[in-house]
């Protein structure tokens, strides 16, 4: 059954295994009649590169991503090429320009012709979680709040109510899942540490949509307060 499975960049369920036993997970809602997806291959971003690991299994991706990448003109990629090849060398320095990488990304997003809930921009979710952990390191709690936003923005994420000054009049929750890449859990850490500090009254929602993710990625939530306690989110 699981091989009946398709690939998808943007996949709705996740995958494990216990042996020869594969667990299939919904990563969003999902409504009835609707095809389960999965990632033969962990998604970048990057076309060429996609295809190019699915050459295995016989078959080029046709997602809403690739579909994209396909009607962007190639002069458009391109510039995004060579943007995103600055971008990883200010991020691989030794000191880190955080401004000027922001400026990078900045001009990446103008490379993109659809919003990133439309048609998520995966390239980009590493590159900011790079700055968000940068600027956690650096006690930027603003900074560290906009850049995990970003992060969960580029995957699909449609949060409401999360960024500061947080509006007494909106109601703080995520409105649409995105994509459960590699950098979402870290990046609800980060939201807990900012609303400890800041927003203390968002704390309790922050941590239910945290054991959420963990429970998606891991499986159970039994052990996900000793691995992310009160004591790991806050200083």
């Amino acid at each position: 059954m699981a091989s009946r499975i398709n690939h998808s960049c943007i996949s709705n369920v996740r995958r494990a295994f216990i042996g020869d036993l594969q667990i299939i997970r919904a990563t969003c809602d999902i409504p009835a009649d609707t095809e389960l997806r999965y990632w033969y291959k962990d998604p970048t971003g990057d076309y060429d590169d996609m295809q190019k690991g699915l050459e295995h299994w016989g078959f080029q991706c046709t997602c809403e991503i690739c579909l994209d990448s396909i009607n962007t003109p190639k002069k458009l990629l391109k510039r995004r090429s060579t943007l995103l090849g600055d971008l990883k060398a200010t991020l691989n320095a030794a000191n880190v320009d955080t401004a000027k990488a922001e400026r990078n990304l900045r001009a990446i997003e103008q490379t993109y012709k659809h919003p990133p809930n439309e048609v998520p921009r995966l390239a980009l979710q590493k590159p900011y979680a790079r700055l968000a952990l940068l600027y956690s390191e650096q006690k930027n709690a603003e900074r560290v709040l906009a850049m995990s936003l970003k992060v969960l923005d580029s995957l699909g994420f449609i949060i409401r109510g999360a960024h500061l000054p947080v509006s007494p009049t909106e109601t703080f929750g995520v409105e649409k899942w995105g994509i459960m890449g590699n950098e979402v859990m870290n990046m609800w850490v980060h939201l807990w540490n900012v609303y400890a500090a800041f927003a203390p009254h968002l704390l309790s929602q922050a941590a239910d949509y945290g054991k959420l993710v963990y429970k998606i990625n891991f499986g159970e939530d039994v052990t996900f307060e000793e691995v992310y306690g009160k004591s790991n989110f806050v200083d």
